[in-house]
This record gives C-alpha cells, sequence and structure tokens, in this order.
C-alpha cells in the first residue's frame, strides 16, 4: 500500500511531532508512507529519505495557485497511490482532498489544531473548505474533540491521540545536570517554552509575563525552543527589555525530552490549540506546566498542569510562574502516559488499522 502524507512543514509542531512519533511503526515493506512538501525541506526529511520514503516536491500555492494544483494533479495521477492522509491545521487549503478524491484515491483529512488564524484571507478559506471538506474525505481524523469540531463540525469524527514515546521522558537527574552545567543555567530559575514563533504561540504575552518574572527574580531565564516567521519579532522585544542574557534562543532541537530535564517550569500561553502535544512531553518529563485555558482537556492528565485564562491580570501569572521557583519533586511519569492512551504504539496501532481498513 502506498500512502501520501500532506501538511508536514519545515519546523516541528504538533504534526511533525505526531507524524515523527507514528511513521517508524508503520512505515514498512506493507505500508510505504511518501511525503508532499511546498517547501525547500520538511522537519527529518533526512530520515524519511533513509528510510526509503519519497519526498515530493510541488511549487507552493501561494506562489502560483494554478501551478501548484497541476504538479499535485499529475503527481497524483502518475503515482498511484492508495490513500492521502492529509494532516490539517485549518482548511484553508484542502486541494490534496479534493483531487485525490476526483481521482478515485482513499482520502484522510486529519486536524491537528483548533483554528483560529489572524489573517483574513486564510479565515475565509477555512469557512468556505469546511463546509465541503468532508464531502471528500472518506475519514476524518482528529486530535481532540475541539480541533475534531473546528474542522468538522456536526460531522463524523474519529478521536486519535498524539502519542508519544513516554519512556524517553521519563525525569532523569543526571541528564538534567550534564544539560544545565553545559547550557549554563546551573543557578538559574529556568522557564521553558516549546513552539514555533508564530501568532498561535503568543510570545508576546510570554515575552511580557518574563520580563516581570525576572525583576522579581534575577536569576530566571527563559528557554524558547523553536522557529518560525515571528522569531526576529521576539528577538526584538526581548532586546527591547533588556533581556538578551536572560533569554535562551535554542531553535529547533531534536533533544526535546533532554531540555526538558532541565527545565524547572513550563509555560505555554497559547491563543488557541488543538492538542498541545508538548503539554503532554512536559508531564511526561514531571514538569510543572502554567498554561492557557484554550488548551483542550484532553491534554490535561495529571495535576501538574495548571490553567489561566488569557484575560487574566498578568500579575497574576507572574505569580503563578513565581511560585514554584523552590524545588519541587519530579517523577516517573510514563505510567500516568501511558493510562490516559499517549502512548505511540496505541496511536500507530490504530493508524494502522485505519490504512487497511481504508483500503480493503
Amino acid at each position: 500500500m502506498k500512502i501520501l502524507y500532506c501538511g508536514v512543514d519545515q519546523y516541528l509542531g504538533g504534526i511533525e511531532a505526531f507524524v515523527l512519533n507514528t511513521y517508524g511503526e508503520i512505515h514498512s515493506d506493507e505500508i510505504q508512507i511518501d511525503f508532499l512538501k511546498i517547501t525547500d525541506k520538511i522537519y527529518f526529511e533526512e530520515v524519511f529519505i533513509e528510510k526509503n520514503s519519497k519526498i515530493h516536491k510541488i511549487t507552493s500555492r501561494r506562489k502560483n495557485p494554478l501551478k501548484f494544483v497541476f504538479e499535485l494533479y499529475r503527481l497524483l495521477k502518475n503515482e498511484n497511490y492508495d490513500v492521502i492522509h492529509h494532516h490539517l491545521n485549518s482548511c484553508s487549503s484542502i486541494e490534496p482532498i479534493i483531487l485525490g478524491r476526483l481521482l478515485g484515491i482513499k482520502t484522510i483529512a486529519h486536524s491537528h489544531n483548533e483554528f483560529k488564524g489572524n489573517k483574513r484571507l486564510t479565515n475565509i478559506m477555512h469557512y468556505l473548505n469546511s463546509k465541503i471538506l468532508t464531502f471528500f474525505s472518506n475519514e476524518n481524523l482528529a486530535c481532540s474533540k475541539i480541533a475534531g469540531i473546528s474542522m468538522f463540525g456536526n460531522e463524523k469524527f474519529e478521536l486519535i491521540k498524539n502519542g508519544i514515546d513516554s519512556s524517553k521522558y521519563i525525569f532523569n537527574d543526571i541528564v538534567r545536570k550534564s544539560y544545565r552545567s553545559k547550557m549554563d543555567l546551573e543557578n538559574n530559575y529556568v522557564i521553558g517554552h516549546i513552539g514555533n514563533f508564530k501568532y498561535q504561540k503568543n510570545h508576546d504575552f510570554l515575552i511580557d509575563i518574563f520580563n516581570d518574572v525576572n525583576k522579581k527574580n534575577k536569576n530566571s531565564k527563559l528557554l524558547l525552543i523553536g522557529d518560525g516567521e515571528l522569531k526576529k519579532d521576539v528577538i526584538d522585544k526581548v532586546k527591547n527589555y533588556g533581556l538578551g542574557d536572560n533569554v535562551v534562543f535554542t531553535g529547533v532541537r531534536e533533544d526535546v525530552s533532554n531540555l526538558l530535564q532541565a527545565i524547572d517550569i513550563f509555560v505555554f500561553p497559547s491563543r488557541y490549540e488543538g492538542l498541545g502535544i508538548v503539554v503532554i512531553e512536559a508531564q511526561a518529563a514531571g514538569l510543572k506546566s502554567i498554561v492557557s485555558e484554550n488548551i483542550p482537556k484532553e491534554a490535561f492528565i495529571s495535576d501538574l498542569v495548571e490553567s489561566i485564562s488569557l484575560s487574566t491580570e498578568k500579575k497574576i501569572w507572574v505569580e503563578k510562574v513565581l511560585k514554584h521557583s523552590n524545588n519541587y519533586q519530579r517523577k516517573d511519569m510514563s505510567q500516568e502516559i501511558q493510562k490516559n492512551g499517549y502512548d505511540k504504539r496505541n496511536s500507530s496501532k490504530r493508524l494502522r488499522e485505519i490504512y487497511l481498513n481504508i483500503h480493503n
């Protein structure tokens, strides 16, 4: 069976994390997974190529919509795919689903987000396409109830949990000390955030919070893991606050599970989320987390997470963050992760079943 994955980006986000965690369990002699890309590179591309997956590059729709559709049609016509699995953060671009269905290919629409964008054209396209998406999709999947409703409305969809390798995240004090030493964080209160630099992740507010935290605790540092289109704006804001020595921009990292060991508290003030897989990962590492009320309840699998409204006064956020500046006991959370269904083996097994069923 040949499956084409669409929607994987160059930066690590929820979609990329899900694909990474399930790909190795599914890609095999029986099921071949290939990728469509519209950027120069997709995240972990070299690993997929090494495992004999094909990476098909076509023109970006933003650059040339007609050429995008033509190249996509030609690819689907020539490659004889059995299934198209389109990973979506919004319905702004569903051409692979539409063309695939018209060509007789089985299609899967997979919602990874509750879309609340700030770009007018994208919002319009999302609204219009969401009305027709389920007409062209054979299967509808979502990472959470709110992500499913955002994309499929009242239509039927199945929840597929974003499973992780929980064993990688078990708290390890040796790893913690090693990373804090080599990153020069040994005497600091380390606040962490993981996410692409984009409107959704609300870095602007995060920097405002940290600015006030740092006024009260000069030993505090902010670790920002990720990359993205708004990174320069965030860097400029950090400089304007005079926080250059206290904010660490790590870029995209492949050792996130180890970086979480070095962090003291995880802060995640997103404007919207489909799930927030990094909140699951933070809990897996035994980290206390302060998150916005926009994080779906499916991500709250332990008492380590506290939710605050974005409309709450900033000083309350600051107080909550500072409350955990004294060390607390980190523990092995792997059993909680598995008990709540967030082990990657469970997600991969169900996804494999869906592929086989839709193909037969």
